[in-house]
């Protein structure tokens, strides 16, 4: 129920995240229980949704496990515009330096959600610079999000990107924080 809880509330931000149901397998007349059937999320996925090529995507697979910066790693394509996003994050504008390699808006409600529950660390993350699609960021593996965790889950997100961009203070990143926050979190928002 958790990754189809964040898959759907990532939807409801109006952001790409894997569509799915809930299943009933029967296999050869045997009842085998319930399962969660949902896209993958890999460069055929963003292929599908976004103009472009599957091999025009790149598509990284990490987990942040404590760790302020990881390296991540690609599924598909390579990891050039990921190490690039990595180096522009270290500068003295990292939102200047990032906004047209990285999807700030969907990063900020990827954040809303992921930070509202206790799930790990892993996420996944897709993009493509070919046709001007910023990576794109969705919760991987959302066990635990909906309970009360065993564990005490901390994490900065995604490259610590947020924390650069606040420590920043760029005006055109506070308003958007601001607005996504607020479409979010009052008068029915997702």
């Amino acid at each position: 129920l958790s990754n189809r809880f964040t898959d759907d509330s990532m939807l409801d931000m109006g952001q790409i995240a894997p569509h799915g149901c809930f299943v009933h397998l029967y296999f050869n007349g045997n009842y085998r229980g319930q399962y969660h059937v949902r896209e993958r999320w890999a460069a055929a996925m963003l292929a599908s949704y976004f103009p472009g090529s599957e091999e025009e995507f790149d598509t990284i697979n990490a987990n942040n496990a404590g760790r302020e910066f990881l390296t991540g790693e690609s599924q598909d394509g390579d990891l050039i515009e990921w190490n690039q996003i990595r180096s522009s994050l270290t500068g003295n504008n990292p939102y200047d330096d990032v906004k047209d390699l990285l999807d700030v808006g969907n990063l900020i409600d990827f954040m809303l959600l992921w930070t509202g529950g206790q799930s790990e660390s892993e996420f996944r993350a897709g993009g493509s610079s070919a046709n001007n699609i910023g990576f794109k960021f969705m919760i991987k593996d959302a066990d635990g999000f909906l309970r009360n965790s065993i564990y005490d889950v901390t994490h900065n997100g995604p490259l610590n990107a947020m924390t650069r961009f606040r420590n920043e203070g760029n005006s055109d990143f506070n308003i958007l924080l601001a607005d996504r926050a607020h479409k979010h979190l009052f008068n029915d928002g997702a």
